[in-house]
């Protein structure tokens, strides 16, 4: 399990220590300098971890400059106790607090490493948080990554182990949908072959009904050959209709001038009528009366009396025809432009008097003429009212 550590805390900025002095003296290490940017900051006993032939090593400053209290720019004193020869140094940190500390330069009166490079008195030096507390912090980071690296080899392996559980898992999953699939197979083996069964009578079906397309196409050609006789014959109806009403119409104009000549003739049996009647009275009245039989002739010499009486008249001119006369109506002779209805014949159409002084007017058409024209118009109209019926049909 990872340990959680506070990371180490950072020096303050702008914090800087000029060092005027830094040899041995005495038996002692002694560093002389002076502290700039650390207003209201709290001093510890100085500590002094150098770094010879490879070994760290630090001191605790002694007890003789304590407080160790630093103001801004003044002179600030610690020495730490040294037995022993001077040796040469490879590193050197003065740290002051938790969060101060600065690396001084190699102490005079001492060999020196080719390697480092020495540093001028009185340069001043930036502060950074102690070595020691960043090799603390390093290891603590070490070992919390390695709790973290252990925590993750634990968690992979009870990671493999629930992979192998469910591998063995999967396993018997893959037997089980193994068995089931082949299930399945023979299954859909059988559906197969139901559908083929399926498709088969789909098919006779389809073949069925294909016939009974091709007879309902053969229907619809004969039920279109009898729609175009249909229509033919109806086109021919159509014509036979057309030519009845030309014929209908031609004799409705024959019809019409049939009346417009008969109108005619009444008026000028009218006129004649009117004029046969102003000369039937005046004929009359101009009529002399008959003359008086003459004596008879006296009867020849020599031949008594009733010779003469019992013989025949002399033959002599025939008496002229008495023609019948129409009967004029009561309350005397017609007036002028109208005749008497008992005059007009049934045909409605007259000609001039059969004679002088007849009153007789006889018919342009003769008797029969009508007993005939009825059943010919009669037809006339029949096969007319056929064929619009057909026309409308």
């Amino acid at each position: 399990m990872a340990v959680s550590r506070d990371p180490p805390t950072a020096a303050p900025p702008g914090v800087s220590f000029e060092v005027e002095r830094f040899a041995w003296a005495d038996g002692r290490l002694e560093v002389i300098g002076r502290w700039y940017g650390i207003r209201g900051r709290r001093f510890l006993r100085p500590t002094l971890d150098v770094e010879v032939d490879g070994s760290p090593r630090r001191m605790l400053a002694v007890l003789e400059h304590k407080p160790w209290a630093a103001d801004d720019g003044e002179e600030w004193v610690a020495a730490f106790e040294w037995p022993g020869e001077p040796v040469a140094m490879a590193a050197a940190e003065l740290a002051v607090a938790p969060e101060l500390a600065v690396e001084l330069p190699p102490p005079s009166g001492a060999p020196v490493k080719r390697s480092r490079r020495a540093r001028a008195a009185g340069e001043k030096l930036e502060a950074r948080p102690p070595r020691a507390q960043a090799l603390e912090a390093e290891l603590a980071a070490a070992r919390a990554e390695i709790e973290d690296l252990r925590g993750q080899l634990a968690a992979e392996q009870r990671a493999r182990e629930r992979r192998v559980e469910q591998v063995e898992a999967l396993r018997e999953e893959s037997a089980t949908a193994r068995t089931e699939a082949e299930a399945e197979r023979d299954e859909a083996v059988r559906a197969r072959d139901q559908a083929i069964e399926a498709r088969d009578a789909v098919l006779a079906g389809r073949d069925e009904l294909v016939a009974a397309r091709e007879a309902a196409a053969g229907e619809r050609d004969e039920a279109v050959a009898a729609r175009d006789a249909a229509l033919g014959e109806a086109a021919d109806a159509a014509k036979e209709r057309d030519n009845a009403v030309r014929r209908r119409a031609a004799l409705e104009t024959e019809l019409t001038a049939t009346a417009k000549a008969r109108d005619k003739a009444r008026a000028e049996r009218n006129e004649w009528m009117t004029r046969a009647g102003a000369t039937v009275e005046p004929a009359a009245e101009r009529r002399a009366p008959e003359p008086a039989r003459r004596p008879e002739a006296e009867p020849a010499a020599g031949r008594p009396a009733a010779d003469a009486a019992a013989a025949p008249p002399a033959p002599g001119p025939d008496p002229p025809e008495e023609r019948p006369t129409v009967p004029l109506p009561k309350g005397g002779p017609a007036p002028a432009g109208r005749i008497p209805k008992s005059q007009i014949p049934p045909g409605g159409i007259l000609l001039p008097p059969t004679g002088p002084g007849s009153h007789t007017r006889r018919s342009i058409l003769p008797g029969w003429a009508p007993r005939v024209l009825a059943p010919i118009l009669l037809v006339i109209l029949v096969v007319v009212i056929a064929l619009l019926i057909a026309w409308a049909i």
